[in-house]
């Protein structure tokens, strides 16, 4: 399994990645073996990057948040898992908009938005995934999801960062075209 990291540090070497990372440390279950690779991007351009070096080497990929309810096998992972968590938790709130990254816990955005004085969210205090979890399945619980409090997205899709409003007529219960 070295040498799918060896393969990668060699042209990543600013990212904050690991060889044979035992999944169990970080799924909720803290079950799973080894990824091959694993690495924790600080940015949508090391995501871009890591995974145009993954298929470039025919290396699969992984793009995993917060790895809530997610089973490993015990076997492990011959690939690169891409793990957006802490280093991509950024939450700001501006006026009546909250700006979150991809790998801030929903539960924080609900607290923090709560605090500013913004309502709507509030549903979302117990839930325990990642806001890019919630976004790519329309998470929702008490009546209420994601996809209405939802205006603006920012994904990667071949290769590029894409910015654009929220195409919530496209979401439904656990749908999203994210």
């Amino acid at each position: 399994m070295g040498r799918i990291y060896d393969a990668l540090k060699a042209e990543l070497a600013d990212c904050e990645l690991y060889c044979d990372y035992p999944m169990a440390q970080y799924t909720s279950f803290k079950t799973g073996g080894p990824a091959a690779a694993f690495m924790l991007p600080k940015s949508a351009d090391e995501i871009i990057s890591a995974m145009a070096l993954a298929q470039q080497l025919d290396i699969r990929s992984y793009v995993i948040g917060n790895a809530t309810n997610l089973l490993v096998a015990d076997s492990g992972l011959n690939a690169l898992v891409i793990a957006i968590g802490s280093n991509m938790a950024r939450i700001e709130i501006d006026g009546s908009t909250a700006f979150a990254q991809a790998g801030a816990l929903l539960s924080s955005l609900s607290k923090r938005s709560i605090e500013q004085g913004l309502m709507g969210l509030e549903w979302a205090m117990g839930i325990p995934g990642s806001v890019g979890g919630a976004v790519a399945m329309n998470a929702g619980a008490y009546g209420g999801e994601i996809s209405k409090w939802l205006s603006r997205v920012e994904y990667i899709e071949d290769g590029k960062l894409i910015r654009e409003s929220a195409d919530v007529a496209c979401m439904g219960y656990r749908k999203s075209p994210y």
